[in-house]
């Protein structure tokens, strides 16, 4: 039975039990929430990549050059960097598997002095989730360098 008093409030059974019920609950499940952390993922391994590698490309190479990944054999065009500028990228997760190595190349767009291509390659590297590249092209491409950090 309910009893309504002074602004039409239920003072005995009802509504407000039910109400501070229905809070209490709502709040206990919210305090039973996992904290958020850096780990990976559930099902997903330290060793899988979850986002992008950043890259920095250092181009003090005096002409325009187009970027590449080979990895496997299987080479892709990742973009192209105006000469002697530096521009910060994204290479794209799905290039990385951790413990298979990658090679970046660089080709000078237009033709060198004897009408041959100038290239240069990092070799392999190996990057690892969480790790990022800074590749600086020189003047000559063959001296360029390359870090994973």
């Amino acid at each position: 039975m309910w009893t309504i008093g002074r602004g039409a409030r239920a003072v005995r059974g009802g509504v407000a039990p039910a109400v501070m019920a229905l809070l209490a609950t709502a709040c206990a499940a919210r305090r039973a929430t996992p904290p958020l952390t850096d780990a990976a993922p559930a099902g997903v391994s330290e060793s899988t990549f979850v986002v992008d590698v950043p890259m920095r490309v250092e181009n003090r190479f005096y002409g325009d050059v187009v970027l590449y990944i080979d990895r496997g054999g299987m080479r892709s065009r990742l973009t192209t960097v105006t000469g002697t500028t530096t521009s910060d990228i994204l290479i794209p997760r799905r290039y990385f598997t951790t413990g298979v190595p990658i090679r970046l190349i660089a080709e000078g767009i237009g033709a060198a002095s004897g009408g041959e291509r100038v290239s240069t390659n990092t070799g392999d590297l190996m990057v690892r989730p969480g790790q990022r590249i800074v590749w600086s092209l020189e003047t000559q491409l063959q001296r360029s360098t390359v870090g994973v950090y």
